[in-house]
């Protein structure tokens, strides 16, 4: 690692290390001095390095990489197969560890992504900076519906770390919310969210870049929340893959043919 990012993470009072064989996945640890430990394992795949969270090495994201595969492989077929017809920048939201950032970087102009968890976003900064992504600007915050102060609760009662399941609710650790219309971005192609289940005010906080960029919307929305909001915007969902919605803007739905052709192949 690069001097200075050892320099930033100390002066937030962690440190990072590699995991120790045998350890647990239990969620970051309080060392000596008021020191917080992220344990973490490195691991190459495909080209690229990524410090997958020992404290998280159970959800699905960091085993599929461990295993030398992709989680939501559909996904990262879906987000390259668009940004090569439709150059431009993406919003990833709920980036774990970084395990998507290398793929979705390779295409997009530049992506802009989002992880409200510090030790997630931490991992993730270590691989945009270990793959040398330079075109990915990476926030430690939630994407919310203003710009505002949220709580992110990050594990369960039992101390089980949520991992990319970690989500705004009523208790948790304060941390920063921001509206993708707060970034007065252009040229936008794709947003993409897995925010568990606030996926609906990150696109109320959109909904001004929405109306004038026309992005393809791509959320994971097991509730069905956002349906009457995209709809009211002009949008008309053209796919599923396997939970992943992708919304279009109705005069552009034929744009996206192949993305129905991938949800059948998905099938």
């Amino acid at each position: 690692m690069k001097a200075f990012l050892k320099k930033l993470i100390r002066s937030s009072g962690y440190i990072i290390v590699r995991a120790p064989k045998g350890s647990t996945g239990a969620s970051p640890t309080k060392g000596n001095d008021g020191e917080y430990r992220i344990e973490f394992i490195r691991h190459d795949f495909e080209g690229n390095t990524y410090l997958v969270p020992r404290y998280a090495a159970h959800r699905s994201a960091a085993r599929a990489i461990l295993a030398d595969t992709y989680y939501e492989p559909d996904t990262h077929r879906a987000v390259r197969e668009v940004l090569s017809r439709f150059p431009g920048a993406m919003v990833h939201a709920g980036t774990f560890f970084g395990d998507m950032l290398p793929s979705f970087s390779a295409k997009a102009q530049r992506v802009y992504a989002f992880e409200p968890a510090l030790e997630n976003f931490v991992l993730a900064n270590l691989c945009k900076d270990a793959n040398d992504l330079q075109n990915v600007v990476l926030f430690n915050a939630a994407l919310t519906e203003e710009v505002t102060s949220v709580r992110i609760n990050t594990s369960a009662p039992d101390g089980e770390h949520f991992g990319g399941g970690s989500r705004v609710a009523e208790s948790g650790h304060l941390m920063t919310g921001l509206s993708i219309d707060s970034l007065g971005l252009s040229d936008l192609s794709i947003i993409q969210l897995d925010v568990e289940r606030h996926e609906l005010s990150a696109l109320k906080g959109a909904e001004q870049t929405i109306r004038t960029q026309r992005p393809l919307v791509m959320i994971e929305d097991n509730l069905a929340e956002c349906d009457a909001f995209l709809g009211g915007l002009g949008y008309t969902k053209i796919a599923d893959l396997k939970g992943l919605g992708c919304w279009a803007s109705s005069d552009r739905s034929g744009d996206f043919d192949f993305l129905k052709e991938l949800e059948a192949s998905a099938d």
